[in-house]
């Protein structure tokens, strides 16, 4: 064998190695994941609160109120309760009482026995009233015509039958009116003035007592708008 040009005689070569094979990677172990779990979140409370009404829009209310009134010429004074149902827009309204006091007596002593009467107000109205709107409320004020029954009857040794007695008048008031949502609180001050007085007499006794003519009564209400 002639490998070389100078025709020596060359050793047989080793024949080339074979090249290695690729080294194959080791397979891959899944790692198993633990599933995703929630964080539970913490409860949050909510308030639902009633829509108030928009200053501007009509609306009903309806109010009670205890008061306590003081006659200015003379009668006593006697507790009271009133009812009054209201319909408003915007600063105007119009608004219906009714009421019914306790109640108040005068007596006098005649051949050696006390007679006297007593005497219930039940007092009728409808006012046009009007609302400033303040902090929190409304300063109300309000005026009107107004009817009063009388209930009279004696009282004494013998309790007769009652006779109505009925007097026309004007009532006028101011009041503040706190709002709280479609409820309300209300402090304030009536004003009932008669047009007559009417004299309370009994058959033997004489002149007993007299109908007020002007009434002012302080009062504490509340009520719902709806």
């Amino acid at each position: 064998m002639r490998c070389c040009p100078c025709n020596l005689p060359c050793p047989d070569l080793p024949a080339p190695a074979p090249a290695p094979a690729p080294a194959t990677p080791a397979p891959k172990v899944a790692t198993p994941t633990s599933p995703s779990i929630p964080v539970a979140q913490p409860p949050v409370a909510t308030v639902s609160k009633p829509r108030p009404l928009p200053p501007d829009r009509w609306h009903f209310d309806l109010g009670v109120r205890g008061q306590w009134s003081f006659p200015l010429d003379g009668a006593p004074s006697a507790p009271a309760g009133e009812l009054a149902l209201g319909y408003h827009w915007s600063r105007w309204g119009v608004e219906l009482r009714a009421g019914i006091a306790d109640d108040w007596g005068r007596s006098v002593v005649v051949r050696n026995e006390s007679v006297g009467i007593l005497a219930r107000r039940i007092p009728l109205s409808l006012a046009l009233t009007v609302a400033f709107p303040v902090r929190g409320g409304a300063i109300r004020l309000q005026a009107g015509p107004l009817v009063a029954l009388w209930l009279v009857h004696p009282d004494g040794a013998t309790r007769g039958s009652a006779t109505v007695v009925t007097e026309a008048g004007l009532s006028a008031g101011a009041s503040y009116r706190l709002h709280l949502s479609r409820m309300f609180l209300e402090v304030g001050v009536q004003l009932d003035v008669a047009f007559t007085s009417d004299r309370l007499t009994i058959v033997g006794a004489g002149l007993i007592a007299q109908t007020p003519i002007v009434a002012a009564a302080p009062y504490l209400g509340g009520g719902v708008r709806f």
